[in-house]
C-alpha cells in the first residue's frame, strides 16, 4: 500500500512532499523528496538561536539557502517553534540577524529553519554570503 502525503510549508518558501512506503513485512520504509526553490551551500558556522518560549541555544549551521538552513544542536526544540537566529559567520565583524524564523522540521539533532523576516541590513549581507558561495559551488 502507497500513502502519499503533501505538506506545505508553513514555515518558509520551501515545498517538501513526503512518499511513504508501507510494506507490509512489518516495516515501514520512508523516501523524502525535497522541491526547494533555493539552492542550499554546505557551510559550518556557529550559530544563536532563541525564542519567547526557548532560551538562548547555541548550535552548528551546516548548510545554508535564501529561505532557510539546516542547524546541528543538541538543545530540545519542537517544531513549529518560533526564533530569532544569529549566523556567527567566519571573518564578519558581527553576526547576521534572522529576525524572525521557525523550526520546520527536525531529525535527531538536526533542525530545519526557515526564514520569515530578515531586515534588509541583514538580508543583503545574507544575500552576499549566498553570492560567495556560489561559485564554490561550481565544478
Amino acid at each position: 500500500m502507497w500513502e502519499i502525503a503533501g505538506r506545505n510549508s508553513l514555515y518558509g518558501s520551501v515545498a517538501e512532499e513526503k512518499i511513504a512506503a508501507h510494506v507490509t513485512k512489518g516495516y515501514e520504509k520512508e523516501v523524502f523528496m525535497d522541491l526547494r526553490r533555493h539552492q542550499r551551500f554546505p557551510v559550518h558556522f556557529h550559530s544563536v538561536f532563541s525564542g519567547p518560549t526557548l532560551s538562548e541555544s547555541v548550535g552548528t549551521v551546516v548548510n545554508l539557502s535564501e529561505s532557510g538552513c539546516c542547524v546541528h544542536t543538541d538543545s530540545q526544540v519542537y517544531t513549529g517553534i518560533q526564533l530569532a537566529l544569529h549566523l556567527h559567520v567566519p571573518g564578519e565583524a558581527s553576526p547576521i540577524h534572522i529576525e524572525q524564523a521557525a523550526v520546520r522540521w527536525r531529525r535527531g539533532r538536526e533542525l530545519g529553519v526557515g526564514f520569515f523576516t530578515v531586515a534588509p541590513p541583514h538580508q543583503a549581507r545574507l544575500d552576499q554570503l549566498l553570492a560567495r558561495l556560489k561559485p564554490e559551488q561550481q565544478p
